[in-house]
């Protein structure tokens, strides 16, 4: 399983639980203004620090979550 936060076009924060085989397992409900906030609710659903996504979209600050 893989988890991925990231932004749309709009700048909101989502994230996504998804299977070894990339099938969706949980998505958030609704976008959030900031990373933090984003990331606090994924942590409400079983995100425990790492994920996956592009470079500019959190990765290089996984060990700070």
């Amino acid at each position: 399983m893989g988890w991925m936060i990231f932004t749309d076009a709009g700048g909101l924060w989502y994230w996504e639980l998804l299977s070894d085989n990339s099938d969706m397992i949980l998505e958030c409900t609704h976008g959030f203004p900031t990373r933090e906030r984003c990331v606090a609710n994924a942590r409400e659903h079983g995100f425990a620090g790492q994920h996956s996504g592009p470079i500019d979209q959190g990765d290089a600050h996984d060990q700070e979550w």
